[in-house]
């Protein structure tokens, strides 16, 4: 019998995405003091909450490390978040033992 739509999607288990340009329009400003501000679009957020309500886990893998993405990340409750990684092959294959995935 052939695969749907539906029957893939009710395969997913967790949603993990990169930030900058994904999550953002990739604009970072950066105040003289070194701090930085990053704009999230409030849909992206609707969404991942709405994933993590039909009982997707979410998370974020990134190359930067940034006080705002803790607190963005902090706010839509995501499962792992990640900063600072340059290896994102290795974290990925590390969430998914963890959480007994395959990607």
């Amino acid at each position: 019998m052939k695969m749907t739509n539906i029957d893939r999607a009710r395969k997913i288990k967790m949603i993990l995405m990169d930030v900058d340009g994904t999550l953002t329009d990739g604009t970072i400003l950066v105040f003289p003091n070194g701090e930085e501000l990053k704009s999230y679009h409030v849909r992206d957020g609707m969404g991942i909450l709405m994933a993590q309500l039909v009982g997707l886990k979410t998370g974020l893998i990134t190359g930067k490390s940034s006080r705002a993405l803790d607190k963005r990340a902090a706010k839509l409750k995501m499962t792992e978040v990640h900063q600072g990684i340059l290896d994102k092959k290795k974290i990925l294959e590390e969430i998914c033992q963890r959480h007994q995935l395959t990607p």
